[in-house]
């Protein structure tokens, strides 16, 4: 493990963003949630699982763009059905509403896969389980476990696609700002999900080969980087790998388009070391300000 300058602030970065909460239900950010993720009432945290499971599903740069337009669509289908939208299975109603947003040119290239998908979610939640996805992870033991059921049961979370299952499974299991909806599962058994800002902080550490092909291209490839990066997290925190991701997604999300090596890392963590000091508050990032209003 490195002891350098730049490990040494990677890990005071981690400790001072971990505690970030996601973009997808950051309570500073604007639409606000029409529910509380944060609920202990049982009927509220089915519906926590199953809106989340919802934002992982679309959360792919082609068919949403920028992160926070997960946010931004579901809230609005919130908005516009109440919680009966949970229950859409037919694909023509979400379309129909889609459409009519004032953000719809803003969503990615492949938008029109959403309504898809989300019917393919509401329709796995009310056949494979039966409406209620918490006693449904009862089911298994482990969180991968889970991630291969979903990845095997729902195409939007299958093969290259399944991070986006990592991604759910961070939310669900790990303490605040996470969700810890499923709390029999433990945080030490998740895996840190290969997205391209994570993989950018890999890349830039030499955990994963930059010159090599993109992790995506195939599923052995992105299963081996994403055990070496999840192998790395677990010597900073070993009850925790999935702490980094958060972190490494305002990271990378940096590091975006540079020449991802240890220098280059060391200047973004100076940077964004500077203006945590300036501002009191840590770098939270979105990749579309104009929707980002403060508390």
């Amino acid at each position: 493990m490195a002891t350098d300058d730049v490990f040494s602030l990677l890990v005071d970065f981690i400790n001072k963003n971990s505690d970030v909460a996601d973009i997808q239900w950051d309570r500073r950010m604007s639409p606000r949630l029409l529910f509380n993720p944060y609920s202990e009432n049982y009927e509220e945290r089915k519906i926590t699982a199953h809106y989340f499971l919802l934002a992982a599903s679309i959360l792919d740069d082609t068919v949403v763009g920028y992160p926070e337009n997960a946010r931004m669509l579901l809230s609005y289908l919130h908005e516009v059905f109440g919680n009966s939208f949970l229950e859409i299975k037919k694909t023509h109603i979400f379309e129909d509403e889609i459409v009519k947003s004032d953000f719809y040119h803003d969503l990615g290239p492949n938008k029109k896969a959403a309504p898809e998908i989300m019917a393919s979610i509401n329709l796995f939640v009310k056949i494979k389980a039966e409406k209620d996805l918490l006693k449904y992870a009862q089911r298994f033991s482990k969180p991968k476990d889970f991630v291969e059921d979903i990845s095997q049961n729902i195409p939007a979370f299958s093969g290259i696609h399944v991070d986006k299952a990592w991604i759910y499974m961070r939310w669900m299991v790990r303490s605040q700002p996470d969700l810890q909806i499923y709390n029999h599962f433990l945080p030490e058994d998740l895996y840190v999900p290969l997205t391209k800002e994570i993989a950018n902080v890999a890349a830039s550490l030499g955990i994963i080969n930059s010159d090599s092909p993109s992790p995506w291209r195939d599923e052995h490839t992105a299963a081996m980087a994403r055990q070496k990066i999840t192998d790395f997290a677990k010597q900073l925190f070993p009850k925790d790998p999935a702490k980094v991701d958060y972190p490494f997604f305002l990271l990378g999300g940096w590091l975006r388009q540079k020449t991802l090596n240890r220098h280059t890392l060391k200047t973004a963590l100076d940077f964004l070391d500077r203006m945590q000091k300036i501002t009191g508050q840590s770098q939270a990032y979105y990749q579309k300000m104009s929707r980002y209003k403060s508390g």
